[in-house]
Parts: structure tokens; sequence; C-alpha cells
């Protein structure tokens, strides 16, 4: 691919004496043309142009014609025509380049991109956004000044800051819409990579006991005078799953002679509420400990085997924020909790303490709960584990003080044993 040139557009060149001489063009439009070779698809070169208005300096001719000649080195060079590209039309491509995400992922994607990207840069050129935009941009999403679009009815809803965790997911999925035009050749550069994003704050885990898990069941059923609210916070405070997969629970998968479930579904939001796999995209069986079993079988003895085990009162399955409304909410006061504000699943945290204090390994822990990977499980619960610090430093001192008998002269341990 050649180089680029630069043309003096208020010049021209006597053909006969091969002499500089005035242009008509001099005194009109930008005096400097910046001229190039572009190669297409076909095989064949394109010429493609450009003006400006001044030969040196910043926003000069010369500037682009260095930055044109880097990119065509590097092989990163993409078409004027390609960087002009509207951010929402490659943000779109981006999106259906993803066959194999989760409809709940998706969903997510394309809330964020509605709500708070395409609002911002859907309308501006792939190749004009700067990283000093997108630096301002992230500081508007943690103080709520940044452009939205998310209405309820006819009220929209201005925000407050996002948090430090939203903040990263739509930062994150920016900055991939980036390098898919890159990877497309359709712009040099991601103005997201190196921008500083907000550090979350960890929530504080909230750990129930035992009394607090039986005063959440007990106050849950004199709400409703039901038992399958009572068995469901038991079985989210005792078996440690997620509130969608509990509720998506079917009595197929229940075996309580054998004190085991297969977890096999959970409840998503895409589009639309579905039946989609775990989170950890696999299938597992999980243990029911003795004294549930008593609470689980009125709910599944003559029920058929694709009947949900935690069904509404009309029967058919739960939905997660109608429950939380309409039972947990009402549990957590009437139970004296309000002031540890547990959720649905600060039950799982309760599950995996109560585990760990029994004595299970984190290999055990990581299956109960579906973990993709044991660290995983560390990660969220390495500090309930015993520190086992004194143990080490007793044995250390054990060894210190054997290796020190061993390392003396034969005459220093005779006399020790002289003298006693």
């Amino acid at each position: 691919m050649a180089k680029a040139w630069i043309v003096d557009r208020w010049q021209r060149i006597d053909p006969d004496t091969g002499r500089k001489t005035k242009s008509p063009q001099q005194g009109r439009g930008s005096r400097w043309r910046v001229d190039w070779y572009e190669d297409k698809a076909d095989g064949t070169k394109a010429l493609r142009s450009r003006s400006f208005k001044v030969k040196s300096g910043i926003g000069s001719a010369e500037e682009f014609v260095t930055s044109i000649d880097n990119s065509m080195r590097a092989g990163i060079y993409s078409s004027p025509e390609d960087s002009r590209r509207k951010f929402r039309l490659v943000a779109d491509e981006f999106l259906q380049s993803k066959k194999s995400i989760k409809d709940s992922y998706r969903y997510r994607l394309e809330r964020d991109l509605k709500t708070w990207v395409n609002p911002k840069w859907g309308g501006r050129a792939i190749g004009s956004i700067t990283r000093h935009e997108i630096e301002s941009w992230v500081n508007d999403l943690q103080t709520g000044t940044a452009p939205f679009d998310y209405t309820r009815g006819n009220v929209s809803l201005s925000p407050d800051g996002l948090s430090a965790s939203s903040i990263k997911g739509i930062v994150v999925l920016t900055g991939s819409i980036f390098k898919y035009a890159m990877r497309h050749n359709w712009t040099t550069a991601n103005p997201v990579d190196g921008v500083d994003r907000p550090k979350a704050t960890k929530k504080p885990m909230v750990i129930l006991g035992h009394a607090e898990v039986e005063r959440l069941a007990a106050s849950a059923k004199q709400l409703t005078e039901d038992q399958t609210d009572r068995a469901l916070v038991l079985t989210l405070g005792y078996v440690g799953l997620r509130i969608n997969e509990a509720l998506a629970l079917q009595v197929g998968k229940v075996d309580l002679d054998a004190r085991r479930a297969t977890i096999m579904q959970t409840w998503s939001q895409g589009a639309t509420r579905y039946l989609g796999t775990p989170k950890s995209g696999k299938a597992r069986t999980v243990s029911l400990p003795g004294f549930l079993v008593a609470e689980l079988r009125p709910l599944v003895e003559g029920q058929p085997p694709d009947a949900f085990v935690f069904r509404a009162a009309r029967g058919g399955d739960i939905h997660e924020s109608n429950w939380r409304g309409r039972v947990w909410a009402k549990a957590v006061t009437l139970a004296g909790l309000e002031s540890k504000k547990p959720t649905p699943h600060d039950l799982r945290h309760a599950a995996a303490s109560m585990m760990i204090a029994s004595g299970a390994d984190v290999k055990v822990v990581q299956l109960q709960l579906g973990h993709a990977r044991a660290t995983e499980t560390l990660d969220v619960y390495a500090h309930l584990w015993p520190d086992h610090l004194d143990v080490v430093s007793d044995a250390v001192e054990l060894a210190r003080a054997a290796a020190l008998r061993a390392s003396e002269p034969p005459t220093d341990r005779g006399q020790a044993r002289a003298k006693t």
C-alpha cells in the first residue's frame, strides 16, 4: 500500500515548464490535501483524499500523513468511511456476533446498551470517540449526570449515580464493542483501555445462625399459613440453593429417601422470564438434611414429576420478586431481623457457613453451592474456615527445637547429659 502524500491545492505545476504556478483554487477552501491509496477487498486500489487548513502542528496534514503511514505499517489501517461508522450500528453487529452466551446475559447487555451506552455514543462515529470523553462519561455515570434512556410508563426515572459494579459492566461492554471494531479495522484504538473505574466497596456479608433461620421460617409460615414458605426458607438456609434454583426445582428431581435433589434449571430473565441452565451451566446433585425431608414431603407427595416443589397458593410457579414483597420482607420484620437487612441470597451464605462450621472441606462446599471452581468458593468464604495459625507456629517451634538439638557438638551434648 502506497504512503500518503501532501498536495498544495493553491499551487499547480505547469506541464510545459515544470514551474509552480497559482491554482485557480487559491484562497478557496482548505489549502492542504492528503492523498493516499487504499487497498480494496476486490484487490483494486482506491484513491482517498482529506483536506486540512494547516500543514504543520496539531490537526495538520503532516500529522495525518504520519498517522496514516504508521497505521499502514502496523497493519491496523482503517478506512475513513469505516471510522465514520455509527457506534450504534457497530454495537448491533457486536451483539449479533455473540452466538453462545446465555439469554439472560444477552438481555443484560441489550439493557445496558439501550439504557446507558447508546444514549451517549450511539450517534457518534466509532473512530471519533476519545479516551478523555470516555473518562468524563465514567465520572458522569458515577455522579448520575450521564444521559440515559429508561422510562416506566410515561414517567422518566432520573437515576442517582450508579454503583461501581454497574459502571464496571457498562464500561466493559463499551470496551468490548471497540475491540470488535478494531478486529474489523473499523477503528485503530480502543479509548476504553486504561480508563479508571470506581472501585467497588464490598458489602459486608450477612450470615444468619441456626436460630435466626428458624425464626425466619416460622415467621414466613405465620404470615401466609402455608408450609411452602417455611420449607422454602429452610431449603435456602440449609441447602444453599440460589432462590431461582429453588423456585425452579421440580418434584421429579427430588429423591427424599436418598436425601438428594438434582438442580438442572433455574428461572432466568431475558426478554421474558424463562427456565434456563444453572449459573455454572451444569447440573449438580445436592444433599438434603434429614429434618428437611419431613418439611418437603407434604409438598411432593402425590404431585406429578413436572410440578414445582414450591408452588403458589393457586398452583404454578412462584415469581421471586413477588415472593420477596409478599413474604420475605414481612418475615424479616416479624423475625426481628430488620437491623441485619438480610436478603434471600444471604440464606445461601448461611448454608455455606453452617457447612464450614460443621467441618466440610472446600470441595464439598463448592459442589453443594454449584460454584464452577473451588477457587470461587474460597474467594467468597475463605474467611469462614479456621485459620490454624497456632497449629502452624507450634509445629515450626517444635521443628526448630529438634533442629537445634541435632546441631549441638557431641561434647556439648555429653556435657548436657552429665549435668542432667
